[in-house]
């Protein structure tokens, strides 16, 4: 239905000079704010890809928030597609504080921005390390999964943030990947609860 609506000559009318504006337009507003790659990069040299290349540079976007406990065990990972960066302040900055919902008086709060992604980590835009002129990879870019970017992620939490265990809180990718190893600890020896 939305296709056929689509294709009908008033929506394309109406539709033609908004898309033609926004594909044109160096200024593109996103309607969630400020879309940036601000934050910290952890980066892995010769990452091996689900598809069975090696990404030579993998580089991960992420921000972090309130103070990992002694035993490392507070964690709480808000991954994407709940954030378009990882910027948890600029998607759901009312939910974030003390006494909030993602309270940073008593976890440790990590965001990620996934592989693949233009907000910072690497992605179709990053320079291709095969380029001459620093060219972005383009189409070149290899495949990269869910599981590439969860991966990432927790070499991400065990080897640059000291995390032991992801307590709770919204972390769909690194259920989806429980659900689908059927484990309750992945190999990189982050426990997920």
């Amino acid at each position: 239905p939305l296709i056929h609506m689509l294709t009908r000559p008033h929506a394309a009318r109406i539709l033609s000079p908004l898309l033609r504006r926004r594909a044109f337009s160096a200024k593109m507003e996103d309607e969630y704010g400020k879309m940036t790659s601000d934050g910290n990069k952890f980066t892995v040299k010769n990452f091996p890809l689900e598809s069975s290349s090696i990404l030579p540079t993998a580089t991960l976007n992420y921000k972090t928030y309130g103070t990992l406990s002694p035993t490392r065990d507070n964690a709480i990972v808000v991954c994407h597609a709940l954030t378009g960066n990882a910027s948890l302040e600029g998607w759901w900055g009312g939910l974030l504080g003390e006494g909030k919902a993602f309270d940073t008086s008593k976890y440790f709060i990590v965001c990620c921005n996934i592989l693949g992604s233009c907000y910072g980590s690497t992605s179709p835009q990053s320079p291709s390390p095969t380029s001459e002129d620093s060219e972005p990879y383009g189409v070149d870019f290899p495949d990269v999964s869910v599981s590439d970017g969860v991966r990432l992620q927790l070499r991400l939490l065990k080897e640059e943030l000291g995390v032991k265990s992801v307590s709770d809180g919204v972390r769909l990718q690194l259920r989806l990947l429980k659900e689908e190893l059927g484990v309750k600890s992945v190999s990189d020896g982050v426990r997920l609860q």
